[in-house]
């Protein structure tokens, strides 16, 4: 999982530098309105893995994602509020976990699963086992099995 959250979201000072410098020189009001306009909200680093772990866990726990905005976060203030202080309350408070953010951690997190799953499948052999049933409420459930060798792809 860390490796996705350095692969998909980088932290590049060099970027936002040059950024910055290519823009073209205009009026004082077009700065002021650049500048109230053009603030980006950052999340530090240790704030976005921490944000991708909670998301995991939601995932894990098969919970609704409005959990952890609403009991996990609210149980995290708590708990370091009475153990550390207030000054570790304000820096809990900065890692992104409303509903939103959380289902967008899951849905980048098993795309990013089925396209390593997608790359293993394309160079090697698999086998598929499918089923098809009738569950009590009279819904049809398709169940797909994919059976590969995994073991060249953890040694390297």
């Amino acid at each position: 999982m860390l490796q996705y959250l350095k692969r998909k979201h980088p932290i590049d000072e060099e970027d936002q530098e040059s950024e910055n410098d290519s823009q073209p020189s205009t009026s004082k009001e077009e700065k002021e309105q650049r500048k109230f306009f053009g603030k980006k909200v950052t999340v530090s680093e240790k704030a976005q893995e921490a944000s991708y772990l909670v998301a995991e866990l939601v995932a894990k726990k098969m919970k609704s994602h409005t959990i952890a905005e609403g009991l996990i976060m609210l149980a995290f203030k708590i708990i370091v509020k009475t153990m550390v202080g207030e000054e570790a309350v304000r820096e809990i408070s900065k890692v992104p976990v409303s509903d939103t953010t959380v289902s967008r951690r899951v849905d980048d997190m098993s795309r990013n699963i089925s396209d390593i799953l997608s790359e293993i499948l394309k160079h090697t052999k698999f086998a598929l086992q499918v089923d098809e049933s009738t569950g009590i409420m009279g819904k049809e459930q398709l169940l797909a099995f994919v059976r590969f060798d995994n073991r060249e792809i953890f040694s390297l």
